[in-house]
């Protein structure tokens, strides 16, 4: 049902009804939508904008929240494209400014990293904001053998499923919604 006038739809996107016509009113043929493929998963709604399939890919989740951990989603609407709020969660050159009062605290101004690694599903980045003592970053090389067996800092699964590793007792996941 559409919440704005109350048209409502079948599952294959054919007009039903229009309350403003009335009970009995006639429904114009042309009103139909086009139906997309959804899936409840994990707390949420998937929606496929993909081209239609036979079989559609596995809904992305990290395995470590289905396996005992506690975790909550936040959804917040942001009036940009999704692509502007992935790059977003990726850049921490911003956190000592932006949040200053929250996770950029301490006037961690230098960067190391980002040391990535990416794959068809999936993007994990594993970076550090530090003050600057006047030492240079470390080099990628430092970067990648100190990843070994770490969690990344930020993990981003596609099409729009992101986890911050705040700390080792604190993880956050949020959907991207576009």
């Amino acid at each position: 049902m559409c919440p704005f006038h109350g048209f409502e739809f079948d599952a294959e996107g054919h007009r039903q009804h229009i309350p403003a016509n009335g009970k009995e009113g006639k429904v114009p043929k042309g009103m139909a939508l086009k139906p997309f493929p959804v899936r409840e998963q994990h707390g949420l709604v998937w929606l496929w904008l993909g081209i239609e399939r036979e079989i559609y890919p596995a809904v992305p989740f990290f395995p470590e929240l289905s396996e005992g951990w506690q975790h909550t989603s936040m959804i917040a609407d942001w009036p940009v494209h999704y692509t502007r709020a992935i790059e977003n969660q990726l850049d921490v050159a911003h956190l000592p400014f932006v949040h200053r009062t929250t996770i950029g605290a301490g006037e961690r101004t230098l960067v190391e990293g980002p040391y990535v690694e990416a794959d068809e599903t999936a993007v994990n980045v594993r970076v550090t904001n530090k003050r600057d003592d006047g030492r240079p970053p470390r080099s990628m090389m430092e970067l990648a053998a100190e990843a070994q067996g770490k969690a990344p800092s930020l993990s981003f699964l596609f099409p729009a499923l992101w986890r911050l590793n705040i700390s080792p007792k604190l993880k956050r996941e949020c959907p991207v919604r576009c």
